[in-house]
């Protein structure tokens, strides 16, 4: 008898997944950084709002530690302006980066 695939996935709001929700956006933006090789996607595409999804779960939700805040703002700030073009500090500023690490 096969498990039902609904069962194995992960709950969005389990500690967990949200433990680990810095360290998968370090590998997937990593993994898409190589593959650009060099070059960057445009704004607004699928890896500049999964930043922007990340930031926002992270700051909604009163489940998240501060240490997990706190990772997730550095996984962004650090990966996002290597994969997505224009990214400053102003387009930084906009995602509450922050307001995660507890400096607001």
């Amino acid at each position: 008898m096969r498990a039902d695939p609904s069962t194995l996935a992960p709950q969005a709001d389990a500690p967990t997944t949200r433990a680990t929700a810095g360290f998968r956006f370090k590998d997937e933006f990593a993994l898409r950084s190589s593959q650009l090789r060099g070059s960057k996607d445009k704004q607004n595409t699928d890896y500049h709002q999964r930043a922007q999804k990340l930031a926002r779960e992270a700051l909604e939700s009163a489940d998240w530690t501060a240490e997990e805040k706190r990772a997730a703002a550095e996984a962004i700030a650090e990966w996002l302006p290597k994969v997505i073009e224009r990214i400053d500090k102003d387009a930084l500023k906009k995602l509450k980066l922050a307001a995660l690490r507890g400096n607001a």
